[in-house]
């Protein structure tokens, strides 16, 4: 048996075995947004609602999640705790004592099931009109409550030092496997650090992971209900799994110092555990959520293996650069140099192959690249990886025209635009990939006045697909004879010529609403024609931004 067809029966076997984790992916098909909400964003109604209700796409997690009720004047008004439905784990309510008339702000925040944090805001007014002040309470009290999560600096860092440091380690060991060097001193101290580095950062995330989400400081890593509510999720057991495949790595790196590395044992161990820790980055990011779920995160594997071997060897070389091609050395390792630039030569083009196709699938088609921060983010990650790309060929042409002491310059750059496409990397996986910023809400609110006649219109969700929209016209402060008529019709920014007439019927005093479908994501221009008793139209637009699925 070829060493080739070894390792690829390997590889093939790990695959099989983390198919029967990874299966459980597929019911999972895309991040939780808020679908509807009860009161409806925006929406007047005459009585004091019992209860708040939150409706998601998918399955939150409740205990890390929380809802704030804020009336006038920006006073936060005391509400029951979170809970969800006991058949249906995406619908989030709390209990609300009476309310006096008036117009209220509803903030919350939860996670999804691939560990996502979402939160968002909108309006309700308690009345039989409205009062005109939803748009400027919902300013005031966004701006005035912290809605940032204070440990995402810290989260982020430490998912780039986790990335970092699981490439450093296949590219070193795929690099130097072959040869005697897997002893030397500096490969030893390299992937010690590394697998030190990369389980301080796999335990850090999952302990803030809960903190993060709920928006708490460095205390609430004491709280072990909720790190045992993480340790439910698919994000919490994707890191529990990695953990253990360091702790294992950590077995097989003392097993070198035995000189067991040379036997086929060593070997298959290695190449699962790699494997397998690969695999845990893709279960706890976007690919975990994606359809066929199986397929996107073996596709991210595919990704993550290229890039390590590809840039991970270049950081390798750059930092153990005199260790390869020292003077007294220079006979039997410059043949490390070489191996690079093979391995090298497959793995660039793997890389943006694999990277491209795993985008497309997450994103579910090309028109998601273009209208949104995660397409931004990833086509900044391409232009890089293609000008790494062209350092690499000319750095090989000159190694084949002048020998390995020729190309150091390069291989520093080259390191150096790798570390900046991990950092790109780390954008990726905390921006959502559907083009929802998951910093704001999925209900799109307008507050617009003419004639001193306002208008307060909601699309909910903001994404393709099925849409609710919601017209509700009053005075500032007064009396509004009734709406004769009311014609609301969306038009696409991005397709010229398509535009779509949105039916709606009055279901309150001035109150219309109405259900359509729109086609696509971008932008959509949404208009409103509000024909009075006397005749006098009125007419009001607003953009809103659509996901694309």
């Amino acid at each position: 048996m070829t060493p080739v067809t070894r390792w690829f029966g390997r590889v093939v076997m790990a695959v099989v075995a983390l198919s029967a984790f990874a299966l459980p992916l597929e019911s999972v098909l895309a991040h939780a947004q808020l679908d509807r909400t009860s009161p409806a964003a925006s929406s007047v109604v005459p009585n004091s609602p019992p209860q708040i209700l939150l409706d998601f796409s998918e399955p939150v997690e409740t205990k890390l999640s929380d809802i704030r009720l804020f009336g006038r004047n920006d006073i936060e008004i005391p509400i029951g705790d979170v809970r969800s439905e006991p058949n249906d784990k995406s619908i989030l309510i709390v209990d609300v004592a009476q309310l006096d008339i008036g117009p209220y702000v509803v903030v919350w925040n939860t996670t999804s099931a691939d560990g996502h944090a979402l939160n968002g805001a909108f309006t309700f007014e308690v009345g039989n009109q409205s009062s005109g002040e939803s748009a400027e309470l919902l300013e005031t009290v966004v701006s005035t409550i912290n809605t940032e999560w204070p440990l995402k600096p810290y989260m982020n860092v430490l998912r780039y030092f986790s990335f970092l440091s699981l490439v450093v380690i296949i590219g070193l060991v795929v690099l130097v496997a072959a040869g005697d060097l897997l002893r030397e001193t500096r490969m030893l101290a390299m992937l010690s650090v590394s697998l030190g580095v990369l389980f301080v950062a796999t335990l850090g995330l999952l302990l803030l992971q809960g903190p993060y989400i709920s928006r708490k400081s460095w205390g609430a890593i004491s709280d072990f209900d909720v790190l045992s509510t993480v340790l439910e999720t698919r994000v919490g057991l994707a890191l529990v799994l990695r953990l253990i495949g360091v702790i294992v790595g950590t077995l097989l790196l003392l097993g070198i110092l035995r000189d067991w590395h040379r036997s086929p044992v060593w070997t298959n161990l290695a190449v699962f555990n790699a494997i397998g820790l690969v695999a845990t980055f893709g279960l706890a990011g976007h690919p975990s959520t994606a359809s066929p779920a199986l397929l996107a995160v073996a596709v991210d594997g595919v990704h993550m293996w290229a890039l390590s071997v590809w840039i991970g060897g270049v950081i390798v070389l750059a930092a153990a650069w005199k260790t390869f091609v020292r003077a007294d050395a220079i006979v039997n390792d410059i043949h490390i140099v070489n191996r690079f630039s093979r391995l090298a030569t497959y793995a660039m083009p793997i890389t943006v192959a694999s990277g491209i196709v795993s985008a497309l699938i997450i994103t579910g088609g090309p028109s998601s690249l273009f209208d949104n921060r995660y397409g931004d983010i990833l086509r900044a990650k391409v232009i890089l990886v293609l000008i790494v790309i062209a350092v690499g060929v000319a750095a090989r042409r000159v190694l084949r025209k002048n020998g390995a002491f020729s190309i150091r310059r390069a291989i520093l750059l080259e390191a150096t635009l790798g570390l900046v496409v991990f950092a790109l990397s780390v954008g990726l996986v905390v921006t959502p990939p559907d083009g929802v910023d998951s910093s704001a809400t999925s209900v799109h609110t307008a507050t617009l006045v003419q004639d001193d006649v306002v208008v307060d219109l909601t699309v909910s969700p903001t994404r393709a697909g099925p849409i609710e929209v919601h017209v509700i016209l009053s005075p500032p402060g007064g009396s509004l004879d009734p709406v004769q008529s009311v014609v609301v019709t969306m038009t696409s920014q991005d397709t010229p010529g398509v535009t779509l007439p949105i039916d709606v019927i009055e279901v309150g005093p001035n109150h219309w609403s109405g259900f359509a479908e729109l086609p696509s994501g971008g932008k959509w221009d949404m208009t409103v024609d509000a024909t009075r008793q006397n005749g006098d139209l009125l007419q009001y637009g607003t953009v809103v931004a659509v996901s694309s699925r």
